[in-house]
């Protein structure tokens, strides 16, 4: 899962992450809410996005911009501000969750998933296939956003049927 405050480069499409000292010096825009009831306002609509957004305009304690093309990463997503001052949010490579390899055979063990055999993890009740992948701590309405990690890997149904079948 990605999600972070950055500063664009509009010329690169590069986001550089804002340090962390910068977003807790900001005073927090009044209308962040608290939706999942945890005691920590999330920042989810795209109005309290649109306000940290603005806020991430303003200068830090050493009176230099805290970021100059202000992003949020989140979800797959970029938020930003359009030239009309409202929150743009588009795909972008950096907002999605790194993948890792995988490999068959490549290292042993008693613990090592797949060590009892395929059907760990090529079968009706696969733990890798079909277990829940967060992708966005909140949504719109401060809910957690997962998808299984069949979707996350890209893989379409049928062949997750195929990969799935008892043997």
């Amino acid at each position: 899962m990605v999600t972070y405050w950055g500063d664009l480069d509009p010329k690169t499409n590069v986001v550089k992450l804002i340090p962390l000292w910068k977003i807790r010096d900001l005073k927090k825009p009044p209308l962040l809410k608290d939706d999942n009831g945890d005691g920590d306002p999330e920042v989810n609509t795209l109005d309290e996005i649109k306000a940290f957004l603005k806020k991430l305009q303003e200068k830090d304690r050493f009176e230099n911009p805290v970021a100059i093309h202000p992003v949020l990463m989140k979800g797959g997503f970029l938020y930003q501000l359009d030239k009309k001052g409202n929150v743009e949010k588009k795909k972008h490579e950096q907002a999605e969750a790194l993948d890792f390899s995988l490999s068959h055979n490549v290292v042993s063990g008693p613990e090592v998933m797949g060590a009892r055999g395929c059907k760990e993890c090529h079968s009706k009740k696969s733990s890798f296939f079909l277990r829940k992948v967060l992708v966005d701590p909140w949504d719109e309405k401060g809910k957690p956003v997962y998808v299984e990690n069949w979707e996350r890997l890209g893989i379409d149904q049928e062949k997750l049927n195929r990969l799935l079948m008892d043997r």
